[in-house]
């Protein structure tokens, strides 16, 4: 069934109940997401300690890594930028700190250094001192980088999960040589399987390792789905990730994904105006005085992200003209920032978009995909002077002569493309199964997120009895089944009675008492 800009799927949810003993909504959502018998049951039964990792790489990385501290020599951590390379690199150096091994680590500059290990990098740690080198992160293409360290008699340990095509002659840490349980692990994953040999089980390690996973959007199931429920119930013991989230009594992946990645991430987005080094620290800090200021500071530098992407999006719609893939130039965009602008367009007009801005005599862009279309394999055969990233995000570059060109062939390739299925599923829900009982199954199913969607629920056989207004600009509905329902999006203020409502459902608590609530994400 076909509504608006939606899906409606009403599943016949019985057999799925039966099989699991679960009730309708949970059976329901497990048939949203597609799910096989062995992801259910990782859901219903999860793990309450981590697997056993056996690498053989692994274990080899981590009798290197214990050479050095018998030796005493000096170890060079070479991180990434983003929210998963900066909680890898603080996990590895808190393990080498716990190990008491001198170390240095370094964070590249997104803008001045680009990405990776660097020729620049490995001359830089020679001329300090340091005889290893570990990659979190990145490395395992860092081929230049590489020969240059073997050139200058400094051993490297690559640690990554990004794609694995062409053997390198070094240790490497990776995903695809461990066994299945760990094939998706991110950056600090990847990391976290080093330190937990060398050091034990530590929980601001596992913190990171979660705050990552999340971060890097990767599937939520096998050691990943252990990685992110233990890191979540060890909150606690990180106050600098703790004080970057919302006061509330339960934290669930959403939160990590809406208040911390962003946050970690943004310090690397602004030019001249921040350095991801020094979050390392931060993450290491356990003085409650310096630990509030910073989170300050990433706060202030946060909410300047927002201002300056929303601009960097108001001046990019204006641009928008009537194609199947949106292309925008402008030269005073920030580069750290076209992928959020990318991002943004791409869902409100529901079609591709590559958004670039001149970095001296190159166009360097960043795009995002929708349901349905794989951007990665679209330009995959395109000459461009770097490309990369996946089937919903790429990063790419191109001359600036060759723009009117590279603009030209993307649309006749769109030509010949058809994008079919991009209306979002929702889950018809009636409202008679919309109580505290069937919420709280429900929600015992976090954590959410990559391979289990939480899925967005639509409701239309509902009768509001009362409607009120929170702070003079949220609707809030009273329902006579006894949930209520609060929008916050303030353009749908004039709706009293809507015919349908879309959104998530959560439980509210107030005065000790506890409702079922639908946040409504959009209503007609």
């Amino acid at each position: 069934m076909l509504i608006m800009k939606y899906k409606i799927i009403n599943y016949d949810a019985m057999l799925i109940q039966q099989k699991y003993h679960v009730n309708e909504m949970v059976a329901k959502t497990f048939i949203y997401n597609h799910l096989e018998d062995w992801q259910i049951k990782q859901i219903l039964y999860p793990k309450d300690e981590y697997s056993m990792n056996d690498s053989s790489m692994l274990l080899k990385a981590c009798d290197r890594i214990k050479k050095a501290q018998l030796n005493k020599e000096k170890v060079f951590i070479a991180g990434d930028y983003d929210a998963d390379g900066i909680c890898a690199t603080t996990i590895m150096k808190n393990t080498l700190d716990q190990m008491q091994i001198t170390n240095g680590y370094y964070i590249p500059d997104r803008f001045k250094d680009g990405y990776g290990l660097s020729p620049k990098i490995v001359k830089l740690a020679k001329e300090k001192g340091y005889s290893l080198i570990i990659t979190v992160d990145n490395g395992i293409k860092a081929y230049e980088a590489l020969a240059c360290a073997k050139d200058l008699g400094i051993e490297v340990i690559v640690t990554d999960h990004h794609i694995y095509d062409q053997p390198i002659d070094n240790i490497v840490v990776h995903p695809d040589l461990m066994s299945e349980e760990f094939k998706g692990l991110c950056g600090a994953g990847v990391a976290l399987q080093i330190a937990r040999k060398l050091i034990g089980e530590n929980d601001i390690n596992d913190v990171l390792a979660m705050v990552a996973t999340i971060g890097d959007v990767m599937e939520l199931f096998n050691e990943n789905r252990t990685i992110v429920i233990k890191g979540l119930n060890k909150l606690d013991c990180c106050l600098p990730i703790k004080v970057l989230l919302p006061s509330k009594k339960m934290i669930t992946a959403q939160d990590i994904a809406f208040n911390v990645v962003p946050k970690l991430n943004c310090v690397a987005r602004l030019d001249d105006e921040s350095n991801a080094n020094v979050l390392v620290k931060y993450l290491l800090c356990n003085d409650i005085y310096a630990i509030n200021n910073v989170a300050k500071q990433i706060e202030a530098l946060n909410n300047k992200r927002k201002n300056i992407s929303q601009k960097m999006a108001n001046d990019a719609m204006d641009k928008i003209k009537d194609e199947p893939f949106i292309i925008i130039e402008d030269d005073n965009f920030s580069e750290g920032m076209l992928g959020l602008v990318a991002g943004k367009i791409a869902k409100e007009c529901n079609k591709p978009c590559l958004v670039l801005t001149a970095i001296d005599d190159l166009y360097k862009g960043s795009g995002r995909s929708i349901k349905g279309f794989d951007m990665h394999t679209f330009f995959k055969d395109f000459q461009l002077t770097s490309f990369g990233g996946h089937a919903q995000a790429v990063g790419l570059s191109l001359k600036k002569e060759e723009f009117i060109n590279f603009k030209q062939k993307v649309n006749e390739k769109m030509q010949n493309v058809k994008i079919t299925d991009t209306l979002e599923e929702v889950i018809r829900l009636y409202s008679n199964q919309i109580n505290l009982t069937n919420l709280k199954a429900f929600l015992e199913l976090e954590p959410f997120g990559q391979g289990f969607k939480k899925p967005l629920f639509y409701i239309d056989d509902h009768k509001v009895s009362n409607v009120n207004l929170l702070k003079d600009k949220y609707l809030k509905f009273n329902l006579q089944q006894g949930f209520e329902a609060i929008c916050f999006n303030s353009k749908l203020k004039n709706i009293n009675n809507p015919n349908y409502m879309v959104g998530n459902l959560e439980i509210n608590e107030f005065r000790s008492k506890q409702n079922c609530c639908l946040n409504i994400l959009d209503m007609e």
